[in-house]
C-alpha cells in the first residue's frame, strides 16, 4: 500500500515538469472572410445539429464552393437511394 501512495506521490510532482517540457502548439490560422457575396472560396460556418443530444451544435466553417459540393452530394445520395429503394434493390 505504501509503495502505490509514494508512486503516485512521484508521478504527481512529475507531471508539472513533464507538462513545461513540451512545447507550445502554433494559434490555428483563422479564415479572412470575404464581404463579396458571389465569391467561391468566401468562409460560410454554420452549426450542425448533432443527432442524439439537445446541448447544440457543432460549428462548422466551410467555402462556398465547399458548401455547394456538400449539397450536390447529399442531393446525390438521396436519389440513389430513393431510386434503390423504388427498384426493390439494397441501398447498401
Amino acid at each position: 500500500m505504501t509503495r502505490l501512495v509514494i508512486a503516485s506521490v512521484l508521478i504527481m510532482a512529475a507531471a508539472p515538469a513533464f507538462a513545461q517540457t513540451i512545447p507550445a502548439q502554433a494559434p490555428k490560422a483563422q479564415p479572412v472572410a470575404s464581404t463579396d457575396k458571389s465569391d467561391a472560396n468566401r468562409i460560410v460556418c454554420k452549426t450542425e445539429k448533432v443527432i442524439g443530444t439537445r446541448l447544440g451544435g457543432k460549428k462548422v466553417c466551410l467555402t462556398v464552393k465547399e458548401w455547394q459540393e456538400r449539397a450536390s452530394v447529399g442531393r446525390e445520395e438521396t436519389d440513389r437511394v430513393q431510386r434503390d429503394s423504388q427498384l426493390g434493390t439494397p441501398s447498401g
